[in-house]
């Protein structure tokens, strides 16, 4: 029997079949925020009682539920170089307030105001591997709490995430995606996961804003990846006689090369006006002296010290984390501009790197490429430049030649705006710039 009431006035409540009995009763239609005291007695078939139970209380509640949620440390990565790091919560809006701590004991720690996110600093265990813990309770406007949360990551300040040399702590890109971990910061990427989304495009090439530019393109544009308002352009063009004069943004840590070409589209060959740039202020500076042909200029950004595609080794590209993810080429997410960069492990079991010549996705399919490939060995197979390849055709990059059967990549194109440079034939493929 369980009863409801004052210490010294119980009634009866129910009586429960202890085989249908599920371990949980719920008393409903109770006033909130009321305490009411029970005690429990057994009953046998022949209508004999027990000794009752001790005495136990609870107060109703309107929502009596206790509120659910996760913790993540650094976004779910299993390993940390820095103590301090990024805690993101359950964004769940049944609970309100959250209880974080390094101690599952809470011996300190009071209730703040539940965010999405929230910087902390970790403290690990003494060992030669050195764990560290966080523990997590959330508590919702009726004052329930969870169970008990945590998450545990290695702290290992010499880790290479993206094994490429260089520790994180000195590594100002974890995971090798073309963004720097802080910018992947500030749109919410994972800097330890090279494809936050797992959709198979590298995070650096992924279109945040929906404005056309890639997010690598934007950072080293020195435009923002989150504004689609922001886009790296030129910011003046005069002419003055025969002298054209074109200034665009200036960003420290930037190079920067202004291009013309007679034509645009497939076909178009841009190649560097002579002479060299001068910096006012914010501003990069550049003249042409026009000679009665049309032209068309665009102004190409490369970070000081980035990928250089002669300096690019065999060792390099057997060294490359590869993988199978094909590379768009669409109207509206373009990563095979020219300049691009891609490393393979080709079907033939050789090395190649290619960089994209020419392709301008709202003029025609066509895709040309300047490629090198290796041996094993390290010596050069193959080489060349001015290789086209069409919409629909494969490429073997060991030849270096435009083909119909299944060789390295396929160029394919799903519609008049989409377009895919997919791997085949067990190649596999990298874009590093």
């Amino acid at each position: 029997h369980v009863g409801p009431g004052t210490v010294d006035n119980f009634v009866l409540l129910d009586r429960i079949n202890p085989l249908e009995f599920m371990g949980f009763y719920h008393d409903e239609g109770l006033a909130s925020g009321q305490e009411y005291f029970y005690y429990i007695v057994g009953e046998g078939f022949s209508g004999e009682r027990s000794a009752r139970s001790h005495v136990f209380s609870g107060v109703a509640k309107a929502d009596p539920v206790p509120p659910k949620g996760w913790v993540r440390i650094n976004d779910g990565s299993g390993r940390v170089t820095s103590l301090n790091v990024t805690l993101y919560f359950d964004p769940a809006l049944d609970s309100t307030e959250i209880l974080i701590s390094n101690d599952s004991n809470y011996t300190t720690p009071a209730w703040t105001p539940k965010s999405i996110s929230k910087p902390w600093t970790l403290v690990p265990e003494p060992g030669p591997i050195q764990y560290a813990t966080v523990f997590v309770r959330f508590r919702d406007p009726a004052g329930n709490e969870s169970r008990l949360y945590s998450a545990t990551v290695i702290y290992d300040p010499d880790q290479d995430a993206d094994n490429d040399g260089i520790i994180d702590p000195l590594d100002p890109d974890d995971d090798n995606d073309g963004l720097p971990d802080i910018v992947e910061a500030s749109l919410s990427l994972n800097p330890y996961n090279a494809d936050t989304d797992g959709d198979g495009i590298l995070d650096g090439d992924e279109d945040a804003d929906k404005d056309g530019q890639s997010n690598q393109t934007e950072f080293i544009g020195g435009s923002d990846p989150g504004d689609k308002f922001s886009v790296f352009k030129p910011t003046s063009i005069e002419l003055n006689g025969n002298t054209l004069t074109i200034k665009w943004p200036y960003l420290a840590g930037r190079d920067y090369t202004l291009l013309s070409s007679a034509a645009i589209g497939g076909g178009a060959l841009w190649q560097p006006v002579p002479g060299t740039y001068s910096v006012v202020g914010d501003t990069a500076v550049q003249t042409d002296i026009l000679s009665g042909v049309k032209k068309f200029y665009r102004v190409q950004a490369s970070l000081v010290g980035a990928v250089d595609f002669d300096s690019i080794t065999k060792d390099d590209i057997a060294a490359a984390a590869v993988t199978a993810a094909g590379i768009p080429g669409d109207n509206a997410n373009n990563q095979l501009t020219p300049g691009s960069i891609i490393l393979c492990h080709t079907s033939s079991g050789r090395y190649t790197k290619f960089l994209v010549e020419a392709f301008d996705p709202l003029v025609s399919n066509d895709l040309t490429i300047k490629w090198v490939t290796y041996n094993p060995d390290g010596l050069v197979y193959t080489q060349g430049t001015g290789l086209l390849i069409r919409g629909t055709y494969f490429c073997d990059l060991d030849l270096g030649l435009e083909t119909v059967t299944d060789d390295d990549f396929w160029w394919s194109i799903h519609t008049t705006t989409t377009r895919t440079l997919t791997p085949t034939g067990g190649a596999l493929f990298l874009k590093v710039k």
